[in-house]
């Protein structure tokens, strides 16, 4: 299992850098790449270890908003089963300064009880509602590198989705594997 994992990690960042050279460079605004997201999302977090066992599921709610032309701000909550809050990631995005389209450096920070951790990384444009992020910031309390691979899609019923694949390795990038996180989110409430 941990094979095939790093296999899907290489593939994505591979499709990543390819797609993000021959993305539509005539976006009005950078933070433009984040319009399929903006809205309240909710839904569900699945966490499988590295060993393949899994935890019990979390609730999620989350938020996509844009700040401004050149930059975007994202919250993201993880629940217990009784909707408490137990984990929350505030991110800036902000349009890079080497002019690479679609590439956003971020900064924020994870809050876990009172624990605050920093958390730093880039998100760039895949395509169209497709958005893969690298992170440095913590998993349990612990340092780790985070790769996120996120994706708007609308059914044929009409209801729109946001899937997040999240893969977490121990202390910095190359680190040991820790797991990968699935995020299904339905949209609750779109921008206004």
């Amino acid at each position: 299992m941990k094979k095939y994992y790093k296999k899907v990690f290489y593939l994505f960042s591979t499709l990543a850098i390819a797609f993000t050279h021959i993305m539509k460079a005539e976006a009005t605004c950078p933070s433009d790449i984040i319009k399929p997201f903006v809205g309240q999302w909710q839904g569900k977090a699945f966490f499988v270890s590295a060993d393949g066992s899994t935890q019990q599921p979390l609730g999620t709610k989350d938020e996509f908003a844009i700040v401004d032309c050149k930059s975007f701000k994202v919250t993201i909550n993880y629940l217990d089963s009784a909707g408490k809050t137990v984990r929350t990631l505030n991110l800036k995005a902000t349009s890079d300064k080497s002019k690479q389209v679609g590439l956003f450096a971020v900064s924020g920070n994870i809050t876990e009880a009172s624990v605050v951790n920093t958390m730093n990384g880039s998100i760039s444009s895949i395509q169209d509602g497709t958005l893969l992020g690298s992170f440095s910031g913590s998993a349990g309390g612990q340092p780790a590198y985070l790769n996120e691979l996120m994706n708007v899609f609308k059914l044929p019923t009409g209801e729109i989705h946001l899937v997040r694949t999240v893969q977490m390795f121990s202390g910095k990038r190359g680190g040991p594997y820790i797991g990968s996180r699935v995020v299904n989110e339905v949209r609750i409430q779109p921008s206004l």
